[in-house]
């Protein structure tokens, strides 16, 4: 209850450790903006920089049911 309380009524965001790169450190800063107005949509996220370029290098494979390669009931595999 006491975390509950802390996080609704604090204007503190929680620290974003120095291992994270500046783009993945803009990123998270912008999710957890606590003004509703001035944070971006979830569209406008898609399109930043962290998550636009990870998309395009860490896509997954997906191979189909038939593929006798597949290891999951769904055809779904990921590297």
């Amino acid at each position: 209850v006491a975390a509950i309380f802390k996080i609704g009524n604090s204007k503190e965001i929680p620290p974003i450790p120095d291992y994270v790169s500046d783009e993945g450190k803009n990123f998270i800063s912008l999710c957890l903006q606590r003004d509703p107005s001035l944070r971006p949509t979830a569209a406008q996220l898609l399109g930043h920089p962290f998550v636009r370029d990870q998309a395009a290098t860490k896509a997954p494979i997906i191979r189909s049911v038939t593929d006798p390669g597949s290891t999951s009931p769904y055809g779904f595999q990921s590297l």
